[in-house]
């Protein structure tokens, strides 16, 4: 459960919105307009409301809202869901080993995107779920494994995210 105070939606915080201790340590406003306040509300009373009301729990929000100079100070991915550029907003949960976490929202709820985030021996590190104020592309599904590989560029070895759809016949989470 999210620290008492001013809240944001029944279980998360209004501080949980937009904190971040690199952007405090960086000096960054990490600071949501008002339009993308409307689209991460959505997000926060539709899907992780919902999400705690059934699940019995409420798993611990490690990322919501990034601002752009947040997301580039923390090498985000350059078109992130947690910058709300659009209907599309994104928010990091874990709880426990993320295994259940993670086919629980599988096997529960509409998304727009579902990632087990950088599986250590089959457990996501933490879970992503994408999710729009458009109820069209909630229904799209599209669930996914990201792990991280290094690979040689530019003469230098560095850490690269590839991102796999996720197949329910294969296991791939595990694999």
């Amino acid at each position: 459960m999210e620290e008492k105070g001013l809240m944001f939606s029944r279980y998360i915080s209004s501080r949980n919105v937009s904190h971040s201790d690199t952007a405090i340590r960086l000096g960054i406003s990490n600071v949501p307009t008002k339009r993308q306040l409307v689209v991460l509300k959505h997000l926060a009373d539709n899907f992780y409301d919902n999400l705690v009301a059934n699940y019995g729990a409420a798993p611990y929000v490690t990322s919501f809202f990034r601002n752009r100079a947040l997301n580039t100070a923390i090498n985000g991915a350059r078109n992130s869901d947690h910058m709300v550029l659009g209907d599309v907003a994104a928010i990091d949960i874990k709880h426990g080993n993320n295994v259940n976490l993670f086919f629980f929202i599988l096997e529960n709820f509409d998304f727009y995107k579902l990632i087990a985030e950088f599986p250590i021996d089959g457990k996501p590190s933490w879970v992503h779920i994408s999710f729009s104020t458009d109820l069209t592309k909630n229904s799209m599904r599209k669930v996914m494994v990201a792990k991280k590989k290094r690979v040689l560029e530019n003469g230098k070895l560095v850490n690269k995210t590839f991102y796999t759809n996720y197949d329910k016949n294969k296991n791939e989470i595990y694999g």
